[in-house]
């Protein structure tokens, strides 16, 4: 009797944790990618991991995103289906839910100090604005402390002129994809390169409402923001 309580309190247990598990292993697995680059933001900002998003706007996303990457990580992209792996890491267990921000750009050269607009679609983000307004929008996002992952392409052309006027590179199409871990000690973010001029009340509404259909942490976890003034 006892080995088969035994068995069944190990299967229960093992059941709980294997899940978990994998979907660490396979951000992982994609952290393995990032190289110095990602070595480099650790030492400055204290990272214990990072992810790489699914990315859908580009019909070669595989390809497209190895095309940034240094010659030696480029087929370990295209070998391993890593878009499935990040899709794999969303299911299991719910360890991490995925929001997808997508935009558009106007071909206009204003430039305004937040994105036009936030919402939250079917569980998608969706910011609209400027080439100029998503830029700043995505530099903000590196700098919250409890985004746990990160990945950002943007697709453009090279620069248009109107006349004798340069508007500047025009987004033809992109999306923007992060995950956030359940775990407080999962602090991540996948670059070192962070903005100046952060406005917390934006991000705070974009989180706000992603909060609202997913919690980031428990309450015992929360802490104050070191970047808050």
């Amino acid at each position: 009797m006892f080995p088969i309580a035994l068995f069944l309190f190990l299967y229960v247990v093992i059941a709980q944790i294997v899940p978990t598990y994998q979907s660490v292993r396979s951000a992982g697995v994609i952290l393995e990618t990032k190289g110095e680059e990602l070595e480099e933001a650790k030492k400055k900002l204290n990272i214990v991991d990072a992810f790489i998003s699914d990315i859908e706007a580009h019909p070669d996303e595989k390809e497209f995103v190895a095309s940034f990457l240094p010659n030696e990580q480029k087929e370990e992209i295209i070998t391993n289906d890593i878009w499935q792996i990040a899709r794999d890491a969303q299911v299991q267990n719910g360890f991490f839910e995925l929001f997808s921000l997508g935009f558009s750009d106007t071909g206009t050269k204003k430039s305004k100090s937040s994105v036009r607009d936030t919402k939250l679609i079917e569980g998608r983000v969706v910011v609209s604005g400027t080439y100029t307004e998503i830029q700043k929008f995505i530099d903000q996002l590196f700098r919250f402390d409890r985004l746990y992952a990160f990945k950002a392409i943007n697709i453009t052309k090279p620069d248009v002129k109107k006349g004798e006027e340069n508007i500047g590179p025009q987004i033809l199409s992109g999306s923007i994809a992060f995950a956030f871990a359940y775990a407080p000690e999962r602090k991540v973010t996948e670059t070192a390169l962070l903005g100046e001029s952060i406005d917390y009340d934006l991000i705070k509404t974009v989180m706000n409402s992603v909060a609202s259909k997913t919690p980031l942490v428990s309450e015992s976890h929360q802490r104050q923001d070191p970047f808050l003034p």
